[in-house]
């Protein structure tokens, strides 16, 4: 059994307010994968693993949407399968499909799949940003690298990479001047994760694509969340001329279960400071103080703030502080994998040495995870995730999108991010096999605002 962080935290002396997220699952359909791609059935794990199931109802309709020739904008949440509506119509029609992601860092788990099915299928797939290019190009000189290129159905980039080749069109040097040429489906995946910048760039080169191929290519749009979907709808019709069909899903979500933690033996504390009351009443404290020292449940909740009136007032006072390093190092011998996300990635290592010196020999089960650390290496931890070598993973935003490692059971959140968007999208990265009986939500505040926020 997963390791219990409510039963943790109290053997830890921590307070904590908890709550049950009840589980969720999309609707499925009568439709398994296999019907609509039988080589699935014989390809490798990943294409066996899913030719079998059964389609969830959005995965049907956006395949029966592009099928129809139709643009799709697809809302639904973590772990729902929305990689495979797309893929599953340009297996079957044979189209020429461009999916582009924020970053291929982040893409890992899609391009595993997306391999996967294709080798299954007899399809190519390639991706391709600028370091693959300057690799490719290493080992196949140019002509080898674009004929890879043109001999692909699937190519898979990011923003900066195509509109790079964006501005080399003119010129004739674009190497994907002939794959865009004949492209019946874009894919723009993770729309979520995008700014407002970023997103108003990445809608001009579509119109641009648009203008320089003469081709009106479908548009799938995949998104966790969209506040405004009929205005983007009527955008992408604008730009192809071709129905836009809005698409939602429920997310896949196990029982999930919510611990806030307030501090450290706040009892004691509490029991100490009502000990000095009539010190607390000479110095003048507020009446919201006193209350305080009246009711735990209350002092539970604004422990911080009596705790300064009382020091304040003269009193010493042990500090309540949160020890991060010494919950999350408890997570190291657990059976599933444990996201930890923190607001910086010199915390991230920071907290990464200290868990790894509370484990000692088993210090290589924690890892930190971030853009400085090398391609090679961050791969190696997400194998070692998956595989069950690495059971904490300490990252300041790079596993909160896109990555799906599989068995991650629970996310510690060491301060608030600074918007619910990128809250939901560390959440997101938990739950996300139908194995897993209940996952976990840590929330540990950091700041004053952090603790405004949830308490």
């Amino acid at each position: 059994m997963p390791v219990d962080s409510g039963r943790l935290l109290r053997e830890l002396g921590y307070e904590f307010y908890s709550f049950t997220e009840p589980p969720e699952r999309p609707e499925r359909t009568e439709k398994t994968f296999a019907d609509f791609l039988p080589g699935l059935s014989s390809g490798g794990p990943l294409s066996r693993a899913i030719s079998g199931k059964r389609l969830y109802r959005h995965q049907l309709e956006a395949i029966e949407a592009l099928g129809h020739g139709e643009n799709v904008i697809l809302i639904s949440g973590a772990g729902s399968g929305k990689t495979e509506s797309w893929f599953v119509h340009a297996a079957r029609s044979g189209v020429r499909a461009m999916a582009v992601y924020p970053t291929l860092a982040l893409a890992n788990d899609q391009l595993r799949r997306l391999e996967d099915y294709s080798d299954s299928l007899g399809i190519r797939v390639l991706a391709i940003d600028a370091a693959r290019r300057n690799a490719m190009r290493s080992k196949l000189g140019t002509r080898g690298l674009r004929s890879a290129i043109s001999q692909s159905q699937i190519l898979v980039t990011n923003p900066a990479f195509l509109l790079n080749e964006l501005k080399r069109w003119v010129s004739g040097r674009a190497l994907l001047k002939g794959f865009c040429q004949d492209l019946g489906l874009l894919v723009v995946d993770e729309l979520d994760f995008y700014g407002p910048r970023e997103l108003a760039l990445l809608l001009s080169m579509m119109k641009i694509m648009r203008l320089l191929t003469g081709r009106s290519f479908q548009v799938a749009v995949l998104t966790a969340t969209l506040g405004n979907p009929e205005e983007l709808a009527e955008f992408l019709t604008q730009i192809n001329g071709r129905k836009t069909r809005v698409v939602s899903g429920r997310p896949f979500r196990a029982e999930n279960r919510v611990y806030v933690v307030l501090g450290k033996n706040l009892r004691a504390i509490w029991e100490m400071l009502r000990d000095r009351r009539e010190d607390l009443v000479q110095a003048g404290v507020g009446e919201d103080v006193l209350r305080a020292l009246e009711d735990f449940s209350e002092f539970r909740t604004s422990a911080y703030k009596v705790i300064e009136a009382a020091r304040w007032a003269g009193i010493q006072v042990p500090s309540p502080a949160v020890d991060p390093s010494e919950i999350v190092s408890q997570y190291a011998s657990d059976e599933g994998v444990t996201l930890v996300f923190t607001r910086s990635i010199r915390y991230a290592e920071e907290l990464r040495r200290r868990a790894a010196l509370e484990l000692g020999e088993m210090a290589e089960r924690v890892a930190a995870h971030h853009h400085l650390v090398p391609k090679e290496e961050r791969a190696e931890i997400e194998r070692g995730a998956r595989e069950g070598e690495v059971s904490v993973l300490i990252s300041p935003r790079t596993l909160a999108q896109g990555i799906d490692i599989g068995g991650v059971i629970r996310v510690v959140h060491v301060g608030l991010p600074p918007t619910v968007r990128e809250f939901r999208q560390r959440e997101g990265r938990k739950g996300r096999r139908e194995e897993i009986e209940f996952t976990e939500s840590v929330i540990i505040p950091l700041s004053g605002w952090d603790r405004e926020l949830l308490l």
